[in-house]
């Protein structure tokens, strides 16, 4: 007679919310950089990933769970995730959208040389970074609307 092991494991083991993906825009209009970030809280699994878009399909086999994984350089358009388990037939299926960045405009609405400083107008974002001289600054509102940037000290 021969001797077997039968390992049975709860394919509810995996909480509905282990299992995240995010999506991340495009950095300029009609560019291919968005991408897809799938989150697995729960560790100690292999996964199969798969994406599906209209003009591409990429698998990516034995991605250890607990850790984040990027799918990068993706197009703007819709696709499908689907991420097993086959150890414990697991499989869950996502539909998502890599979105076009919306356009952005910034105009100097004055300039004071006397006094050092400059006042833009921007919409487009709730938050900008403005470079003056090498020297970075931040600024966030609370929508996308026209705001104004004042800058001093130039």
């Amino acid at each position: 007679s021969e001797d077997w092991t039968v390992t049975i494991r709860d394919v509810n083991e995996i909480a509905n919310d282990a299992l995240r993906v995010l999506v991340m825009t495009p950095s300029c209009t009609g560019s291919a950089d968005g991408s897809v970030e799938v989150i697995m809280d729960t560790s100690g699994y292999l996964m199969d990933i798969l994406i599906e878009g209209d003009t591409m399909e990429n698998h990516f086999m034995d991605i250890a769970s607990g850790a984040n994984f990027e799918i990068d350089d993706l197009a703007v358009g819709n696709y499908t995730v689907t991420v097993t388990i086959p150890e414990i037939s697991f499989e869950r299926t996502f539909g998502v959208t890599v979105n076009e960045i919306g356009s952005v405009s910034g105009e100097r609405e004055s300039l004071d040389f006397k006094q050092g400083k400059a006042t833009y107008v921007v919409s487009g974002s709730d938050r900008y970074e403005v470079s003056v001289n090498g020297e970075k600054m931040n600024f966030a509102f609370g929508d996308k609307g026209p705001q104004n940037i004042q800058l001093e000290n130039l």
